[in-house]
């Protein structure tokens, strides 16, 4: 890209109840880049809209709220040059691009697309379905909804056999099964405009929450996977903007069209996913080369890892030195829930929590 940098009017939709951190390190990307960054949110308590970069904040309906395109949509006729939906419920029901990758049966039929390995899988229509069908199931297996949006839709777990499918029995959304994939889980992050790989962040998860199934509460780049990039490149042709596919044992299990959990690990490391996203999507040149992240820039959210370790206290998974060492500050470690330059959504998460414990 050549000339300054332009500041562009940029809106970010959290359409949850506001308690992940994939909203507010948009924000901090966005702000940090400068641009003008308004915040329509659906949560009383959503800890992205008390960060100091956001400038306007406009209330909307919930994601399963028929009002909520109808709000969102209102807003951005007033002239906003880029948008970032934040969960998979506000892509679909916006239609955004990427929303139909929200359903797991088209991220299968993408990758076989490009001849890569998928896990074996079955879908049914509801959770009855699938009950019904558990005799003929390959146990163990993580379960989740085909696609992630809908209330009742289930949360991913894994299932040791019929019984661990007692929580579907009740669910009316499409579900999905896969085979348990085991090994390192990691991901390619990035952005793709036309047909080409942007940036590339690539990044290997240490830990997780929940555990074994979790977003990445411990994280730190890697060197670049050039085969992995072609792959990805090719199975997500058509789309355009900021992506994470995940992967478990170098098979893909997961893609989310959109800005992501772990994004300030990419900022951390001098690739603003967020920022380059909305300067393409504002008709700016490409850069020439692909963008990548350095290896060994370290991500951090505490309150997952501090979940992670509890977990693994109570289980006897870890012992308490082992507790001890993952609990110990890392120098250079980005935080995406703790910032001393903008305190008040960790304020804000710890007034929301203190609420939740309350007798």
């Amino acid at each position: 890209m050549t000339g300054p940098p332009r500041r562009l009017k940029v809106l970010v939709v959290d359409g949850s109840l506001g308690q992940t951190h994939t909203a507010l390190s948009t924000v901090r990307a966005l702000g940090a880049a400068g641009h003008h960054v308004d915040l329509a949110h659906a949560g009383p308590w959503t800890v992205a809209a008390r960060s100091r970069h956001v400038r306007e904040r406009f209330a909307v309906p919930g994601a399963d709220d028929p009002g909520f395109a109808v709000a969102v949509r209102a807003l951005l006729a007033t002239g906003y040059e880029a948008c970032f939906p934040t969960s998979d419920a506000a892509l679909v029901e916006l239609d955004w691009a990427g929303a139909g990758l929200v359903d797991k049966r088209e991220v299968q039929r993408r990758w076989e697309t490009v001849g890569a390995r998928q896990p074996r899988s079955w879908q049914f229509d509801d959770g009855p379905q699938m009950l019904a069908s558990a005799d003929a199931l390959e146990f163990p297996l993580a379960v989740k909804s085909a696609a992630k949006v809908g209330e009742g839709a289930p949360a991913v777990w894994r299932a040791d056999g019929p019984a661990d499918l007692e929580p579907l029995r009740a669910v009316t959304i499409p579900v999905y099964a896969e085979e348990w994939l085991a090994g390192e889980q990691s991901a390619l992050c990035g952005v793709l405009h036309q047909g080409r790989l942007v940036a590339a962040v690539h990044q290997r998860y240490l830990r997780t929450w929940p555990n074994e199934v979790g977003d990445a509460s411990a994280a730190v780049t890697t060197a670049p996977d050039l085969d992995l990039e072609a792959e990805v490149t090719g199975a997500l042709d058509g789309y355009d903007g900021v992506f994470q596919v995940e992967l478990l044992g170098g098979v893909v299990h997961d893609v989310n069209p959109r800005v992501y959990g772990s994004i300030s690990l990419a900022t951390h490391a001098g690739v603003n996913l967020p920022d380059l996203a909305a300067r393409l999507d504002a008709g700016e040149a490409p850069p020439a080369a692909t963008l990548r992240a350095p290896a060994g820039v370290r991500h951090r959210w505490v309150e997952g890892d501090l979940r992670h370790v509890a977990a693994g206290l109570r289980a006897g998974d870890l012992s308490a030195r082992q507790a001890a060492a993952i609990l110990r500050p890392g120098r250079g470690t980005v935080h995406p829930d703790l910032h001393w330059r903008d305190p008040r959504p960790t304020l804000a998460r710890l007034r929301y929590a203190s609420r939740r414990v309350r007798p």
